[in-house]
Order: structure tokens, then C-alpha cells, then sequence
């Protein structure tokens, strides 16, 4: 969950192996294929923070979820939330 005091689009910097699909509040965002040559024929696969969405985030609280699947060789995730520029936005737990 992602509480926001105010509408704002806050950007989300990721990794992932093998798929991927980001979901905001129940609608998908994104989806990609980052798994062994799944991008171009030399494509290992491996997890780099150099792919990016814009979260259009409502004022309360905001469900995020992050699906990933395997494919071949196991899989990993790994993500950074930009910090926000309005006051008192934060993360809130379950």
C-alpha cells in the first residue's frame, strides 16, 4: 500500500527476471518479458533498476502489486519508489 496525502504521478524505478506485471489500484500499468533472450538473442536476463513506470497515485491509500513469473533459470525482483515532493506522503503498512 502506498498512502498519498494528494494526487500526485510518482515514478517507480525497477528490475525484474523473467515477467512482469504492475498492477496500481486493480489496473495494469505495465508488462514485460525480461528472461533469457526474452528482450534481443543475447539477453541473459539479468535484473537491472534501468526500466521505469509513472504511478498516477490518488489522494489515500493506493494498492500496488508487483507480479512476477518464472520462466527459465528462477526469477527476482527488485523496485525503488521516487520520494514524493508533497509533504507527509508515505508508505503504509498491512
Amino acid at each position: 500500500m502506498i498512502h498519498a496525502d494528494r494526487a500526485e504521478i510518482r515514478r517507480l524505478n525497477f528490475g525484474y527476471s523473467d515477467d512482469l506485471t504492475i498492477f496500481l489500484n486493480g489496473r495494469p500499468l505495465y508488462t514485460g518479458r525480461n528472461g533469457y533472450q526474452a528482450r534481443y538473442p543475447s539477453n541473459l536476463g539479468l535484473m537491472t533498476s534501468d526500466d521505469a513506470v509513472y504511478l498516477p497515485l490518488r489522494a489515500g491509500d493506493n494498492e500496488l502489486l508487483l507480479a512476477v513469473a518464472e520462466v527459465f533459470g528462477g526469477w527476482g525482483l527488485s523496485a525503488r519508489l521516487e520520494p514524493s515532493a508533497a509533504p507527509r506522503t508515505h508508505l503504509a503498512g498491512r
